[in-house]
């Protein structure tokens, strides 16, 4: 527990809301250090090949 609680610093992430930095949790979801946002959901896995991935309709 010594490296606990960590500074979340720069991030490859950034909330939309609020443009702070995302982090992912031990289970596994991205949460905003800031406001508390989910800005990231997880999607299904793929293979390679692009097997198991459903195309999503054109959006306006």
């Amino acid at each position: 527990m010594g490296r606990y609680p960590r500074e979340a610093r720069s991030a490859r992430i950034k909330c939309i809301a609020c443009n702070a930095p995302v982090v992912r949790t031990v289970e596994g979801e991205y949460v905003c250090v800031d406001c508390g946002d989910t800005p990231v959901e997880p999607t299904e896995s793929s293979d390679p090949d692009g097997e198991g991935v459903e195309p999503r309709p054109a959006t306006d």
